[in-house]
């Protein structure tokens, strides 16, 4: 969050277009919409506790999403890549 905040503070014209570049590739299943907005704007105005909470967020939402998809794979072929990498 400190390595944000610095990109935000060095890039200040740029950094809300990045932002939203980047926050449309958190799938749908992790953030609404509106959520996503919430979540830009915590990154774009807020202070380090606020930016590092959002970073948080986003993180542990994307965790449960890729878990839950891996757990559907693992049920829809039968669980024979279990184990497997």
């Amino acid at each position: 969050h400190d390595v944000l905040e610095a990109i935000r503070a060095a890039f200040p014209q740029e950094f809300p277009s990045w932002l939203e570049a980047g926050l449309q590739q958190i799938p749908p299943s992790a953030a609404s919409q509106a959520e996503k907005m919430k979540l830009g704007e915590q990154l774009l105005r807020g202070d380090n506790g606020t930016v590092y909470e959002a970073v948080q967020q986003i993180c542990y939402r994307c965790e449960q999403v890729a878990l839950r998809d891996r757990g559907n794979q693992d049920s829809t072929t039968g669980g024979a890549t279990k184990g497997k990498r």
